[in-house]
């Protein structure tokens, strides 16, 4: 009886990752276009106006990267765990704990005055991350508890707490939604004059050319990329 060998590649073309993102965006579009179109609704008029909005207003892209900077420091945050080989999936989760004690600091902490108040919410918000992170790697580093389920599964805690907080002890008085108070002002970054983007947008992109260089020309991260060939799986580990 023939066997068959399943293999990840391990190595893809720039233009196989483009396309094969393209393909599963027009496979969600077509799966939501039927959905849309079972509700009485014109899939082609929906997406016409999501994009025009999106995409062709000052203000659309202005919301688009103002709504995408959690997500970018989310993503620079988890591609150390990636480039060793370590799934951390839980980065909502460690989002959430961030949020918490970064509130806790701005509704409940000293008062400090102008840039030094918005560095010390900045590593707590770290903190929090950190923490959450931590719970996932000492299994992990101690008795090889599968990386993945701890970081998904402490998602939903992180999510649970989160929520309970904000519809019940922080929430916003004659809010009726899950809504705190606005943090203070002083704590809060300011924005780009002349475009109305928060300042956090080119120190996203500053972050990102610094860890680019740390990958490329430092000892720690050539060490990293070793470390990524090292635990790789082997062939033999991938057969089915």
């Amino acid at each position: 009886m023939r066997r068959f060998r399943l293999e990840k590649k391990t190595k893809r073309s720039a233009l196989a990752v483009l396309l094969n993102s393209i393909l599963f965006v027009l496979v969600a579009l077509a799966f939501c276009g039927v959905i849309i179109a079972a509700v009485g609704f014109n899939p082609l008029e929906v997406y016409g106006r999501m994009f025009s909005r999106a995409f062709l207003s000052v203000r659309g892209i202005r919301s688009a990267v103002e709504s995408g900077l959690p997500l970018m420091l989310c993503g620079l945050g988890v591609s150390i765990a990636f480039r060793m080989n370590l799934n951390n999936i839980g980065a909502e989760g460690q989002y959430a704990v961030g949020a918490i004690l970064g509130g806790a600091f701005a509704f409940y902490g000293p008062k400090l005055p102008g840039i030094l108040g918005i560095l010390v919410l900045a590593v707590c918000c770290f903190l929090g991350g950190a923490i959450w992170a931590l719970l996932c790697a000492i299994p992990k580093a101690f008795w090889d508890v599968d990386e993945c389920i701890t970081t998904l599964m402490l998602n939903y805690v992180a999510l649970i707490l989160l929520s309970y907080l904000c519809l019940g002890p922080w929430k916003a008085a004659g809010q009726n939604v899950g809504q705190t108070e606005k943090i203070p002002d002083s704590l809060a970054l300011g924005e780009i004059p002349g475009l109305e983007v928060s300042v956090a947008f080119p120190l996203v992109i500053l972050i990102a050319v610094l860890m680019f260089c740390f990958y490329k020309y430092t000892t720690s991260g050539y060490q990293i990329s070793v470390c990524l060939l090292y635990t790789s799986p082997s062939p033999r580990d991938r057969s089915l």
